[in-house]
């Protein structure tokens, strides 16, 4: 009797172990050797202190409607960079699937951008730049459109 018991919890305990804290991506890059990562969740969010409005990016109108952002860099050209880009392509690939909304590619600098929905009225945007020395990924999710992603920037 105790073989089922036991059993039986394994079998309701081990899902649920495994869905409770699934690593988001930067958590998955933090421990790679040459990798910078930042995650900022919605209540440091709303504490932070944006630039002027001298800056040409502006996080101020949309940081009520993020939930979290995340940032991960490292030089391009190392084994870092591979392992990054491997562990970003499994999430872009994660349910539900990204869809790329933007390519552009210059002659030193690549910039990728994919969204996907999540949820009701919840959007996950995942930006990648490259260049001929960095990789950066940026990683926005919230109550947020294309539009207000665009609106980000006063070029």
């Amino acid at each position: 009797m105790k073989k089922y018991i036991v059993f039986l919890l394994l079998l309701i305990v081990s899902p649920l172990a495994v869905s409770v804290h699934a690593k988001s991506l930067s958590e998955q890059c933090e421990d790679i050797t040459g990798v910078n990562t930042i995650d900022i969740d919605q209540s440091m969010l709303k504490l932070a202190v944006f630039p002027s409005n001298d800056s040409p990016i502006q996080l101020t109108p949309i940081a009520d409607l993020l939930d979290k952002v995340q940032i991960i860099s490292t030089k391009a050209s190392t084994p870092a960079r591979d392992r990054v880009m491997a562990l970003t392509d499994k999430y872009l690939e994660s349910a539900p699937k990204f869809k790329r909304a933007m390519r552009t590619k210059d002659d030193t600098t690549l910039l990728v951008l994919y969204s996907r929905a999540l949820e009701k009225d919840m959007n996950e945007f995942l930006l990648i730049v490259e260049d001929k020395t960095d990789l950066t990924i940026v990683l926005l999710a919230g109550n947020i459109t294309m539009e207000e992603i665009g609106s980000l920037t006063s070029f």
